[in-house]
């Protein structure tokens, strides 16, 4: 039994949520995206995350491989079309 394009487009937005949220900088992504500010209050950033190499490591080591279970997931839901 095939996924429903229902399914794959579900997950393919939730995916793109989650990687715009940390590369363009918006509130869902304050949890990656905070900074200590004077007086040790700490704060939001309201720009991309370009002060973590490690979190930049980790989207660009992340990408590839849910590029290709999106593709994979996309030709079991429209076989045809591969």
């Amino acid at each position: 039994m095939g996924m429903s394009s229902l399914t794959f487009f579900g997950i393919v937005m939730s995916l793109k949520q989650l990687y715009n949220s940390l590369t363009h900088g918006d509130p869902d992504s304050a949890i990656w995206n905070t900074v200590q500010l004077d007086g040790g209050v700490v704060g939001y950033s309201v720009s991309k995350i370009i002060n973590n190499p490690a979190l930049c490591d980790r989207i660009c080591l992340d990408a590839p491989g849910w590029l290709a279970a999106i593709m994979g997931i996309a030709a079991g839901a429209f076989p045809d079309a591969v």
